[in-house]
């Protein structure tokens, strides 16, 4: 039967305390070689990542382009070639966010804030709103490639849906009178969106005209033969007009669009947004000053008829996105609420990275690459709906486009003038001199 400690003999006891001191010994020594072997990648705090967690997360990376652009990366952000670390700009910023991750995660519990299923579905499974609809991308397989550190990711960004949630719950959105604002944004894309009926004389420059190169030129040389002959064209077509000339007469003779030509010159009709300032600012039965068309030569035109455009059939639709305005600014109001906390959450923070990897700036949020680390790819890639974690560093991109024909307060609607060759049956693809660029829609009306 074993006896007390206290009733032990002297001896026993010592031998019994010498143990234990070597055993604790034993254990610092291990501890010490443990972080010798795999030190630490980051530490925030408490919170540990080993270089070895890292690198696996790194590697996830690195193989998924879908979890290269949870980080907002273009490619592979590094991995390991043998037990040698491969350090980058990318392997920097990485790290970055997963530092901003728990960072977040940490601002969540110390304000008490419990995450809901909706911020957890919101955060995984963000939704944006597009021209062409919603587009809704599950970024758990992404996460799950991280390996070790996927539950730390799936923890920050939810987080930060959650503080966002937070901040946008206490400043309640208010319910904004649309009509007037609407009516604003309609009359000044009255001139576009009306439909306009006319016919046209073009005239193309020659072919065969080469440059000092001897190649063919993408646009003749202004001044040059074929220039200044094909102007001489228009201008011997517009003197005639201004004598009296019959316009559809013109267009059956010089006139280098054959469809057109057919019809005296006839385009039909088209929405205003389509057409250059030239056209939209003529009234009807008024001919053009001559209009340049890129690459192609000149053009007269003839407006026959304008229809004017309704208030009554757009305001739902420019309603419709001026609410879509206003909901992205809110979202970029709170997502600077949600970069402020974090931002006084790092400052307050401890957080030590491995040299390797670069030095972190609590203003900035993020890891700067050491000396010497290969740059971080600049290729433009295919962009997901901007996540939570993107959305720290940089403004969040807008995520709706105009609806069709209509346009945010003082702007024109979404889209752009036409710029090529003037086809059969189609306007003179041109902006005049001068004259900004005319906004296509999405849909024209009939």
């Amino acid at each position: 039967m074993t006896s007390h400690p206290a009733l032990q003999p002297r001896a026993g006891r010592g031998r019994a305390v010498a143990t234990a001191v070597l055993a604790a010994a034993l254990a610092v020594v291990s501890v010490a070689s443990c972080a010798l072997v795999n030190p630490d990648a980051v530490a925030v705090n408490e919170w540990h990542v080993s270089r070895r967690d890292f690198q696996a997360a790194l590697a996830g990376v690195s193989a998924d382009p879908d979890a290269s652009r949870l980080f907002g990366l273009s490619s592979r952000a590094g991995g390991t070639t043998g037990t040698a670390v491969v350090a980058t700009a990318d392997a920097a910023k990485v790290l970055g966010g997963l530092v901003n991750l728990r960072l977040a995660a940490d601002e969540v519990a110390r304000r008490g804030i419990t995450p809901t299923d909706a911020d957890r579905t919101e955060a995984l499974t963000p939704t944006s709103s597009g021209s062409q609809g919603d587009t809704t991308t599950d970024l758990r397989p992404a996460i799950a490639k991280l390996g070790p550190l996927a539950q730390t990711v799936t923890d920050g960004l939810v987080a930060l849906v959650a503080l966002r949630r937070t901040f946008a719950d206490a400043d309640p959105a208010p319910t904004p009178d649309l009509s007037a604002t609407a009516r604003e944004t309609f009359d000044q894309a009255k001139a576009q969106l009306a439909k306009v009926c006319f016919s046209a004389i073009v005239f193309r420059f020659p072919t065969g005209e080469t440059t000092n190169s001897g190649l063919p030129p993408a646009i003749p040389v202004p001044g040059s033969a074929d220039d200044v002959a094909t102007k001489k064209r228009a201008e011997d077509a517009l003197a005639k007009l201004a004598f009296g000339a019959d316009f559809a007469e013109l267009a059956r003779g010089d006139n280098d669009d054959a469809t057109g030509k057919a019809k005296g010159g006839d385009q039909g009709c088209q929405q205003g947004s389509q057409l250059p300032e030239a056209v939209r600012a003529l009234a009807p039965g008024k001919v053009s000053d001559i209009i340049p068309l890129p690459q192609t030569g000149y053009a007269l035109v003839k407006v026959t008829s304008v229809e004017e455009a309704k208030f009554e059939d757009y305001q739902t639709e420019i309603e419709q996105y001026l609410r879509q305005q206003i909901a992205q600014q809110r979202q970029q109001e709170q997502a600077g609420k949600v970069r402020e906390a974090v931002v006084a959450a790092a400052k307050k923070a401890v957080v030590r990275v491995d040299p390797l990897y670069g030095t972190w700036d609590a203003e900035a949020l993020a890891v700067a690459p050491p000396d010497g680390a290969r740059p971080a790819p600049t290729t433009p890639v295919s962009r997901s709906p901007l996540t939570p974690l993107e959305s720290l560093g940089t403004e969040p991109e807008g995520t709706s486009g105009a609806p069709s024909g209509t346009a945010p307060s003082g702007t024109a609607p979404s889209g752009t003038a036409p710029s090529g060759t003037a086809p059969s049956g189609t306007a003179p693809t041109a902006t005049a001199p001068g004259a900004g660029t005319a906004a296509a829609p999405a849909t024209t009306r009939p």
